[in-house]
């Protein structure tokens, strides 16, 4: 069992290990020379439990091997901290990355990836069986596919040094793509007859030089992808050369041909860190970002029912979002010119090159305080802060439970050697070991509702995210009659207003803070647990009084467990255990 650390050196992968185990509460030995690397042991709170190694091999990569840990559960919770190094990561290309080439050279760019990749890299092809695939190429840590369409999809577990200079070689074959698709366009585009006189523009477009900044925003321009901002960077230079130059194009329309890939590539950027889309999946084919702006049947798109407030601060956001994609990817992303529709004054090519550069912006300017950290939630890091989170929404058996916990400077930083991190990352085991540490060290609070509570409620309000939002605030208020605090942080479920609405007078002299993925936070890991437990020991109590075993979760074994349940104490008792309101409550009274 090992984990990649890329090209570091051993050296340096023993002192980042070795500093991250003591932060952990584990003691690290004296180091041991051993083939190809080094070995130390390694004690917990029980004493030794084995032996970390580091190797370098010849190809320069440096790996830890912790098969030497002898207990299984300090082996998941080393290999977790060590697949989580944040000091490692920090900088990193993310991943996934996608490319979309242009080629009209046949294959060559797809080729010369893998050329790159296999020669340069030492990657291994793998045969695949989809035909719209091109080549799969394994590396360390890395999974290149290239798909017949020009399309290139770059993937792995974690970035690495690896991850960065693939990306970076593919970059550089992206940009050389571009360039000649630069050129082939005004050689398709212009009226001339002699090669002199293509020779002759050509040179002065390789020469030509463009201010990106006087057509979009820093901020929206840094946010796109590598690949996107050589799409915005070559087609503003195009369209500025034609546009100066008074060339006479025969259509215009190839003038938006970059900004509609630009914008497809920033929408699956978006709506990932949005959480609406998971790009974590695609390997064997492409995404469709259509099916995620689709307006359903009640006109809504996934992006207005998971944040509500875009329709009061851009409400003809969403649909335009929808409406351009659909015409960039009808009308604009053909590799033949001749598909293309015909645009005859550069003045409309503009409009729509412009329109889609403000969706983009638009976008970042709405969205900016969940992609972008605000100052304020990034100086609450080791900061004396009340962390919030909630457990029991996804389970259909059992409470909901909201937890509220007050972390101080001092309790910080024992906290972070314990381990503490997002409960759905720890068995239900260490969330009770858990639970007791942080009891005992930091002010606790929770609001435990009741299966048969929460259905009521349920039933008054008519909305989960409303649920949760009046929990936090009731958890936090209880919390705030016992502590003084300055900020309180918690998970981001909706619009921001929800908690802060159903706040009293104590909760309104508080900065709340909300952001996706606040369990990174140690008061909100905290809070995770505490209410992971409430909610462990709560099913617990319900085993024992009707004597079933309750699973977690929504599964079909769970609608299996609750048929059974209904059957022994009858339908009007399910509201007592249940969440009456999943799905799993009309298959479960429906089954014949």
């Amino acid at each position: 069992m090992s984990i990649s650390l890329g090209y570091i050196g051993k050296k340096e992968g023993e002192s980042i290990v070795r500093n991250l185990l003591k932060k952990n509460g584990y003691i690290c030995g004296e180091i041991k020379k051993i083939s190809y690397g080094i070995q130390f042991p390694v004690e917990g709170s029980t004493g030794h439990i084995g032996y970390i190694r580091i190797f370098e091999k010849k190809s320069g990569k440096t790996t830890v091997d912790f098969s030497a840990i002898l207990f299984e559960e300090d082996k998941m919770f080393i290999e977790s901290l060590i697949s989580n190094l944040q000091g490692y990561k920090r900088g990193r290309i993310l991943l996934p990355q996608r490319f979309f080439f242009n080629y009209v050279e046949g294959e060559e760019p797809l080729l010369k990836i893998k050329e790159i990749l296999v020669k340069d890299f030492n990657g291994i092809e793998i045969e695949s069986t989809n035909g719209k695939i091109y080549a799969i190429i394994k590396l360390d840590g890395v999974t290149v596919v290239e798909y017949k369409n020009g399309t290139v999809l770059i993937q792995g577990k974690t970035p690495t040094q690896q991850s960065d200079t693939v990306i970076n070689v593919i970059n550089d074959v992206y940009e050389e793509s571009s360039r000649k698709e630069l050129l082939r366009i005004l050689k398709f585009n212009l009226p001339f007859v002699k090669e002199t006189e293509y020779e002759e523009i050509f040179g002065e477009l390789r020469k030509y030089k463009i201010d990106v900044d006087a057509y979009i925003s820093k901020k929206a321009y840094s946010y796109l992808n590598p690949n996107d901002r050589v799409e915005i960077r070559d087609g503003l230079l195009l369209f500025q050369f034609v546009k100066n130059k008074k060339l006479p194009l025969k259509n215009f329309a190839t003038l938006v041909r970059n900004f509609a890939i630009a914008y497809e590539g920033f929408l699956i950027k978006f709506l990932s860190d949005l959480e609406i889309l998971d790009v974590s999946k695609i390997l064997t084919k492409p995404i469709n970002v259509g099916a995620y702006l689709k307006p359903h049947k009640d006109g809504k798109t996934l992006l207005e029912k998971k944040y509500p407030y875009i329709s009061k601060k851009k409400p003809a956001l969403p649909n335009k979002m929808w409406v351009y994609w659909q015409e960039c990817r009808n009308d604009y992303l053909h590799s033949d010119f001749i598909k293309l529709p015909l645009i005859k004054r550069i003045e409309t090519a503009e409009s729509k090159i412009r329109e889609i550069i403000s969706i983009i912006e638009d976008c970042l300017d709405i969205f900016e305080h969940i992609i972008s950290p605000t100052p304020e939630v990034a100086k609450i890091d080791n900061k004396s802060i009340i962390g919030i989170d909630e457990s029991g929404k996804g389970d259909y058996f059992g409470p909901l439970v909201i937890a509220a916990v007050f972390v101080d400077e001092k309790a910080i930083k024992t906290l972070s050697s314990l381990g503490i991190r997002d409960s759905k990352l720890l068995s239900d085991s260490r969330i009770k070991e858990l639970y007791k540490e942080i009891k005992s060290r930091c002010k606790v609070v929770y609001v435990k509702i009741s299966p048969e509570k929460y259905n009521e409620l349920y039933g008054q309000i008519g909305n989960l995210n409303q649920l949760l939002a009046w929990g936090h605030a009731r958890a936090l208020e209880n919390m705030l009659s016992t502590v003084k605090c300055k900020y309180a942080l918690s998970d981001k479920f909706g619009d921001e207003n929800l908690i802060k609405s159903r706040l009293m007078q104590q909760g309104k002299r508080i900065t709340l803070l909300q952001k996706p993925r606040a369990e990174r936070n140690i008061a909100v890991a905290s809070a995770s647990i505490v209410a992971r437990y409430i909610f462990l020991e709560s099913l617990e109590r319900m085993n024992k009084i009707y004597k079933m075993n309750f699973p977690k979760g929504a599964s079909s074994h769970v609608e299996e467990v609750a048929k059974k349940f209904v059957k022994k104490y009858g339908k009007n008792e399910l509201k007592k255990v249940a969440k009456i309101h999943f799905k799993t409550t009309e298959r479960v009274l429906n089954d014949k």
